[in-house]
């Protein structure tokens, strides 16, 4: 066949190959996290007498089993498209999916712009450094005062490194603060170059609408719930992290159809804030991290005023393929209502916290993590846990990532 015929597909085929190589172009990331855990529960008794007589008992629980899918197209002069939706995974009980974060934005010189249900900034920048735990009951206290940890209808900035090296190109990953969470360091932790980072967000609120951020009453609400505004600066191995957040609406107590609300946080009226600084060293097989939280909390219907704060250090120390973990926090509540739907006065909480972790892999491992609370208050129940003067609970699990 004379070779001419050829030439009308071999010029189709040149001519398409020219236009792909200025189009735009897209990857997709499958992600997740595979975790299961037994735990036991110790109830201990209330010093006030009041319903002690409940049994300590075993139970399995879902430490945040997840899947993600997130991506990023580039668009072309630096800028690019990037979006992610993050579900939960009842791996325990074979529960349906349920949404974790869900947002898109665009990536660029200017830095990250994302609207959706995402990452609070002020969790980003105060809590994370202290979650170095496997299972929630372990968790830290900074979560008294420092709830959302996700915010719906949130718009979220975050900008570009000063005094450091650019991270804006083809080195991120779309769907956090400059794309870090994924690779994690060594010690479980964000990688973080040096330089100073700022980020802001804003959560809007339509006031015919009643999903907010958390449960309440959106009648305070001046047209959004929240905003908060922080900064990130590291100079490794040193890293510190301020951020300050202000309640617009309530977001507890009594909700827009009259029912009460369960809430366990401490932060519960509008016109409330509260403001953290992280600190925190990482070189070689040593983390720690300190997390001092300040918080001003308005009167409400159902909760007094006052003004708690919280004090929180983690430790961890990790030589292949063993890792040691150790914790304490002190959450001074003013006498704040916290955590079950019939108000309550709590007293202050000292929790302290032990783990150990065997690593298999750089994905999967064995843990075993130890807490216990103690404080004095009425007695409550809080997500069907039973809350006494001392409260210990010892998890173990697997976890693997992928």
């Amino acid at each position: 066949m004379p070779s001419f015929c050829f030439k009308p597909l071999t010029l189709t085929l040149a001519i398409a190959g020219a236009l792909a190589a200025g189009v735009a172009q897209a990857d997709t990331t499958l992600w997740g996290s595979a975790r299961a855990a037994v735990q036991y529960v110790d109830i201990g008794d209330n010093p006030q007498g009041i319903n002690t007589d409940v049994p300590n008992y075993w139970d399995m629980v879902n430490p945040g089993t997840r899947i993600g899918f997130r991506g990023r197209e580039e668009l072309g002069g630096n800028l690019s498209a990037i979006w992610e939706y993050e579900f939960g995974v009842d791996n325990i009980e074979g529960g349906n999916f349920y949404s974790r974060t869900s947002w898109v934005g665009l990536l660029g010189g200017f830095g990250q712009l994302t609207v959706g249900r995402q990452y609070a900034p002020y969790y980003w920048m105060i809590g994370l450094p202290q979650e170095i735990w496997q299972v929630d009951e372990t968790a830290p206290g900074y979560f008294y005062l420092g709830l959302p940890k996700y915010e719906n209808n949130s718009i979220v900035y975050y900008s570009p490194v000063f005094f450091g090296p650019s991270r804006v190109g083809a080195e991120l990953g779309a769907g956090d603060p400059a794309g870090e969470i994924r690779p994690l360091g060594p010690i479980g932790m964000p990688i973080r170059n040096p330089g100073l980072q700022f980020g802001a967000a804003m959560v809007l609120q339509p006031m015919d609408q009643p999903d907010s951020p958390l449960p309440g009453d959106q009648t305070n609400s001046s047209g959004f719930d929240m905003w908060e505004a922080g900064a990130m600066y590291s100079q490794p191995p040193f890293f510190l992290n301020a951020a300050y957040r202000r309640f617009e609406s309530n977001i507890t107590g009594v909700s827009a159809n009259g029912s009460p609300v369960n809430f366990q946080g401490l932060i519960a009226t509008a016109g409330s804030d509260v403001w953290g600084i992280t600190g925190s060293y990482a070189s070689g097989p040593f983390y720690a991290a300190l997390t001092y939280q300040s918080a001003s909390v308005e009167q409400g219907s159902s909760t007094p005023g006052g003004s708690p704060y919280e004090v929180e250090f983690t430790g961890q120390y990790a030589i292949a393929p063993h890792t040691f973990r150790l914790g304490y926090s002190y959450v001074n509540t003013d006498g704040l209502t916290s955590g079950v739907t019939a108000p309550r006065q709590v007293s202050d909480i000292n929790t302290w916290m032990a783990g150990y972790q065997y690593n298999f892999s750089k994905r999967t491992w064995v843990f075993a993590e130890y807490r216990t609370s103690e404080f004095y208050g009425g007695y409550g129940q809080v997500s069907n846990r039973y809350f006494g003067y001392d409260y210990g609970v010892f998890s173990t699990g697997m976890r693997h990532e992928f």
